[in-house]
């Protein structure tokens, strides 16, 4: 009896972490979606936090103008 209690609980934790993980999905999707239809001000401020990002990473440097990046999105941009 105990081992089928066992067993109950760790299909609902299973069926619990399934449905977490559609619900994460559905929110990223609909993140992507509605991202743009995001006024221009938050779109700025959206794009300047990405590149502070970048920039601890050592990606791109705000002391060239991000240039950096300007020249990777040209390079995949001529790769099409």
């Amino acid at each position: 009896m105990q081992n089928v209690k066992m067993l109950e609980e760790q299909k609902k934790q299973r069926q619990e972490a399934e449905k977490k993980e559609v619900e994460d999905s559905m929110l990223k999707t609909r993140s992507l979606l509605t991202e743009n239809k995001l006024p221009l001000e938050d779109m700025k401020r959206r794009v300047k936090r990405n590149l502070e990002k970048l920039e601890e990473h050592g990606v791109v440097s705000s002391k060239d103008d991000y240039q950096a990046i300007v020249n990777m999105i040209a390079r995949v941009s001529c790769q099409l």
